[in-house]
C-alpha cells in the first residue's frame, strides 16, 4: 500500500508595501526596488479598478493599460475562471469593503474584530486573491511592490492568509507635501490646498503608525529625506528587511544615480514612465518657494508629527 505524500505547502505571495501621504517620493522608491531581482512593481494596485480601465489610462511602459501585454497577461490568468474581470463591480467592493481612517482604528485597537471583518471583506478579498495570484503567478517567487499608500488598503492586504506583507511607513516633512500639492493645484492638477494637505499628512501618516501595531503586518518607517540622500544603504536595509535576497545595488550607476527600466505601472507620479539614468537628488524647493505665512500655517497644524519623525 503506498504511503501518503504530504501536499507541499504553498508558499505565501510576498507583497512589500509602501504606506504614507502623496508626494513622498513613493513611486521612485518602488521602481528603484524592483530592479532588484526577485522584485516586481506594477504600481498602485489599489487603483486598478478605479484609474486603470479610463478610456485613455496607460501602462508605465506607454501603451494602453488594456492593451498591455504584461496586464492582459495578469488579466487572463486571474480573471478567466468563475470571477470574471468586472472593473466597476471591484470598485465598487473596494469602496465597500476598504475601511476608512476611523474604522480602520476601529479594528486596530479591538484585534477581536479582525476576524469578523475578514469574513465580512471576502468578496473583495477573493478579488485581491486572483489578482495578487495572478501577478505571483507570472512572476513566480518575486515579492510584489506596491505603492499604493493608503493604510486601509495595506490591512485589507493583512487579511488574505496567502499574503506576507510588510509595511515600509515612508514619511516625508509634511511641509514639503503640502508645497508640493499646492505646486500641482497651481497647475489645475488634482491637489490639496495646504491645509487640507497638512491635515491629511497628519491623518494618514498616524494611521500608517496604526499599521505598525498590527501583529500579522511587519513595519518599518523610513523618512524621505534620509533615503534619497543614502539610497544605497537604505535599498540594502529594505530589502534585508523584507527578506529580499538580491544585490541591492545592481541598478546604481553612481552614488545618487540609478538606470531604470522599463516600467508596466497603473498610476502614479509622472516618473513612472521615465527609464534610463535617474539623478536622486533631495527635493528642498519648498524652504526656498513656500512662503513664510504658509509654512508657519502648514507647521502649526503638523508639528507634533513633524517633531515625532524628526524635522
Amino acid at each position: 500500500m503506498a504511503k501518503p505524500v504530504a501536499k507541499p505547502v504553498a508558499k505565501p505571495i510576498k507583497i512589500l508595501y509602501l504606506a504614507g501621504w502623496g508626494r513622498s517620493g513613493s513611486t521612485l522608491l518602488a521602481r528603484i526596488l524592483a530592479q532588484a531581482e526577485g522584485c516586481v512593481h506594477l504600481g498602485e494596485l489599489r487603483t486598478l479598478w478605479i484609474d486603470g480601465f479610463q478610456a485613455k489610462s496607460t501602462c508605465g511602459c506607454g501603451q494602453l493599460l488594456r492593451q498591455c501585454g504584461v496586464w492582459q497577461d495578469i488579466f487572463q490568468r486571474g480573471f478567466a475562471g468563475a470571477t470574471p474581470l468586472d472593473p466597476v463591480a471591484f470598485n465598487h467592493l473596494r469602496q465597500t469593503h476598504e475601511p476608512r481612517t476611523a474604522q480602520l482604528w476601529h479594528h486596530l485597537l479591538r484585534p477581536a474584530t479582525k476576524a469578523q471583518f475578514r469574513a465580512q471583506s471576502q468578496p473583495y478579498l477573493q478579488v485581491l486573491r486572483q489578482l495578487y495570484g495572478a501577478i505571483a503567478d507570472l512572476y513566480p517567487g518575486a515579492t510584489i511592490v506596491d505603492d499604493s499608500l493608503h493604510p486601509g488598503y495595506g490591512y485589507l492586504l493583512s487579511l488574505v492568509p496567502e499574503f506576507e506583507v510588510t509595511v515600509v511607513h515612508l514619511v516625508r516633512d509634511g511641509r514639503a507635501c503640502a508645497y508640493s500639492w499646492a505646486k500641482r493645484q497651481k497647475k489645475g492638477l488634482g491637489s490639496y490646498s495646504l491645509r487640507d494637505s497638512a491635515l491629511g499628512w497628519n491623518l494618514r501618516n498616524l494611521a500608517v503608525e496604526g499599521l505598525g501595531r498590527d501583529p500579522d503586518l511587519r513595519y518599518r518607517r523610513l523618512r524621505y529625506e534620509d533615503w534619497i540622500q543614502q539610497p544605497q544603504a537604505a535599498i540594502a536595509d529594505l530589502l534585508q528587511f523584507a527578506h529580499i535576497a538580491a544585490d541591492p545595488h545592481a541598478c546604481f550607476v553612481e552614488p545618487h544615480a540609478v538606470r531604470l527600466g522599463i516600467s508596466h505601472s497603473v498610476f502614479g507620479n509622472a516618473n513612472r514612465t521615465e527609464t534610463g539614468v535617474i539623478p536622486l537628488q533631495l527635493d528642498h524647493a519648498w524652504q526656498q518657494h513656500l512662503g513664510r505665512r504658509d509654512t508657519l500655517l502648514v507647521t502649526a497644524l503638523t508639528a507634533p508629527l513633524l517633531w515625532r519623525y524628526g524635522y
